[in-house]
Parts: structure tokens; C-alpha cells; sequence
């Protein structure tokens, strides 16, 4: 993890270096030339109010993010709200859904309540927000597969608590689930005939998880997307934590950020890669090209490659020279596989009085001849296409 500690002696400063770091991030996010999100997210264990997550979308990523499809509203799963739907009366319901829960130490037994879409009965922890869950009740066990196996085992627990999405509506004048028998499904009248309803109580919170078209709470025409996502940077603003210097009384602000170099890495050599091998973008690969050459073209290679690394005309490029005593197809598998953004190849092209390299830009579908003058300067023009090509 790459971390950046921040102290400034206002809030007003501190939200002004919150938003430089934010820039920073941006710019090199940006220079990797691969798409990502910043979303809206909870500070957490770190406290503070204002925290924002960078993301690449990858289906290996275990993290979930909201997205609206008309506004620029992204959250992550911890803090994404969808606006309000009706509410439904649960005399009426027939879709009404539960999830099972129980906390760690066994003694408080947590009923989940939502309007399903499919019918009713138990839910599956898809289907359920287990943050929010766990921020209404902190001692709720979500690591336990089967809870309802425990509901069953334990006739008479200590606690039951009912935790009921918005969208439902409680029979007027009655606060207590278990005690409506005229709407009750079989699955609530079993729960009831087996637990004991002392000690309940009731918490209106979003219960079940957000869905692919749910509508987005930051504008009338927008629909949510879900993307599975995997976290590569983090910003926080943290506020008082630290006093100044001189031990005053007036607090430090404090700022907390980082990106995590290793997950990156790992990440974009998942996103990028195809069944060639890896493909890097120029700002994190070995090196921006690679010369390949075969054994007859060495010393032409040579020049090529001193061209390259120090034309007048082109900006200097990070460049290597595969000078190694293997037959050209070796060296251009090993090249795909390694995942050098370009590929400048000296093969049967050079021969004789052809002297044309050849490209290759794998990213970009570029394969393309050109002379000895002009390869720094397409070589280049590449590599600015590859750093441009970002779309967030």
C-alpha cells in the first residue's frame, strides 16, 4: 500500500488538500489509460465524513458499486441508496421475504423483512444489504451460512429483533410482527409457534440489497447499475485527530490516503490480458517498447534501438533491446507474453534494401510497416494513443 498522510490546521484547508489528492489520483489513474470509477464510500473504522474509493471494473473483483445511467451518482454498496419506492401494506403483501440471522455469540436472533419481487419466504444473503444489517445490530454473526438452522436449534433465545425495510407498512397499531396472525405466510407462522416474541424490536432500515434498474436517488430519470468492481485507491478525510506542533488547543485536520500498488498490479494484469499474455499499459509496464530482431539483423537492431531511446525528433521512450541469442518467433512469443505495450520487429522486412520495421501495438490492432526514419516517430505516436485511450 502506497499511503499519504495529510495534516492541515483548518477544516477549510483540509478539504482543500482532500481535493488536490483527489486531483493526484485522477491524473494517475488517467496516465494508465484504463477506465475507472470513483464512488461515493463509508469512512468506517477510519471515521471522518468524506471518503471516495477508485475502482476498476473486473469480474474477478469482489467489491459492488452503484452507477446511475443519467446522473453522475456512484456510490459503493456500503453507502448507495435508491430512491423510495411505494409503500406497500403487509396486510396485503403477498411477496414478503425474511432473512435469518444471529449473532455471535448466539444470543440475539435477527429477523430481516422486505418486499420480494419473486415470492415470498426465506431470503438468501444476496439478497439482503449485509451492511446495513450490521450497522443496526454491530453483533450480527453475516460469516454464518445456514442462521435459520440456529433459529430452529434455539426454542427460546434471549433476543429477537426485527429489522424492516421502509417499504413496508405495519398494521395500524400493532408494532410487533409476530403477533399479525391475519397476514402471516406459513413461514412466519412457523417462526412464531417456535420463538418467543419477548424482547423484540423493530428498526425501519433498507433491508434488501440494490438491484440492476432500481431507481437512483439523485435524479427522476436515472436507473441504477450494479458493477462488480475490484477497490484500488481510497480517500479519506478523517478531521480532528492530532494536536499541532506546538500542543495547542486547536486540532489538526488529518487525511488519510492510499493506493494499493500490489491489488493494481494484480488488476490491471487481469483486466488487460488476453490469450496471448499480458498487456501493460505504458505507465506501469517494464519498459513503453521492445526491439525484437533476428540473428542476422543485430547490429541494425542495435542502431535502431539507440534511435529510439534518443531521437531529436520524438520524446525519448523506455526503450529495451532483446539481444538475446534465441530465434525471432521466441523472442516475439516471450514479448506478447511479457506484454510490451509496443513491438517494433526487425525481421524478413528488414532484409536487403527493404528496411522496413514492423509494428505491432496488440492494444490498439496496430500492425503496420514503416522505414528506419520513422519509427521513433510511430513508435511514439502509439504510445500517446495507449495514454489517451482512459474513457472514466
Amino acid at each position: 500500500m502506497k499511503d499519504l498522510y495529510t495534516f492541515d490546521t483548518t477544516e477549510h484547508w483540509a478539504r482543500v488538500t482532500y481535493t488536490e489528492v483527489q486531483a493526484a489520483y485522477r491524473a494517475f489513474f488517467d496516465e494508465l489509460g484504463i477506465p475507472y470509477l470513483v464512488a461515493e464510500a463509508d469512512s468506517g473504522a477510519m471515521g471522518g465524513n468524506l471518503s471516495h474509493e477508485y475502482h476498476f471494473e473486473s469480474q474477478q473483483g469482489e467489491d459492488k458499486i452503484m452507477c446511475c445511467d443519467s446522473c453522475d451518482y456512484i456510490a459503493n454498496e456500503e453507502v448507495a441508496r435508491r430512491r423510495p419506492g411505494a409503500v406497500a401494506s403487509i396486510e396485503s403483501l403477498a411477496a414478503l421475504r425474511v432473512w435469518l440471522g444471529v449473532s455471535k455469540d448466539r444470543k440475539t436472533f435477527v429477523a430481516a423483512w422486505f418486499p420480494g419481487t419473486d415470492g415470498g419466504g426465506s431470503a438468501s444473503k444476496d439478497e439482503v444489504n449485509l451492511h446495513a444489517l450490521k450497522a443496526a445490530e454491530p453483533t450480527l454473526d453475516t460469516a454464518v451460512e445456514d442462521p435459520s438452522r440456529l433459529w430452529r436449534e434455539f426454542t427460546k433465545p434471549g433476543k429477537i429483533i426485527h429489522l424492516l425495510d421502509p417499504r413496508l407498512r405495519l398494521p395500524q397499531g400493532n408494532s410487533s410482527l409476530l403477533e399479525t396472525a391475519n397476514w402471516a405466510s406459513g413461514l412466519v407462522k412457523s417462526l412464531r409457534a417456535s420463538l418467543t416474541s419477548n424482547s423484540t424490536r423493530t428498526t425501519p432500515l433498507e433491508v434488501s440489497s440494490i438491484r440492476t434498474g432500481d431507481a437512483c436517488p439523485m435524479c427522476n430519470e436515472g436507473s441504477l447499475l450494479v458493477r462488480q468492481v475490484v477497490e484500488v485507491g481510497h480517500t479519506f478525510h478523517l478531521g480532528h485527530r492530532y494536536k499541532n506542533e506546538a500542543n495547542a488547543n486547536t486540532d489538526c485536520e488529518m487525511g488519510c490516503h492510499g493506493i494499493g500498488v500490489s491489488r493494481l498490479v494484480g488488476a490491471v494484469a487481469g483486466i488487460m490480458a488476453d490469450d496471448k499474455g499480458l498487456n501493460w499499459p505504458p505507465g506501469i509496464a517494464p519498459f513503453e517498447v521492445v526491439v525484437v530482431h533476428g540473428k542476422e539483423n543485430a547490429e541494425d537492431a542495435e542502431k535502431l534501438y539507440d534511435g529510439i531511446i534518443g531521437s531529436a525528433h520524438t520524446p525519448a521512450l523506455d526503450a529495451v533491446l532483446d539481444d538475446r541469442d534465441r530465434n525471432i518467433a521466441y523472442k516475439l512469443k516471450d514479448a506478447d507474453q511479457i506484454g510490451y505495450p509496443v513491438i517494433v520487429v526487425l525481421g524478413k522486412t528488414w532484409a536487403g534494401k527493404k528496411k522496413k520495421a514492423e509494428i505491432q501495438c496488440r492494444r490498439l490492432g496496430v500492425i503496420e510497416l514503416v522505414g528506419e526514419d520513422e519509427v521513433a516517430e510511430r513508435v511514439a505516436e502509439c504510445l500517446r494513443r495507449l495514454k489517451s485511450s482512459v474513457s472514466s
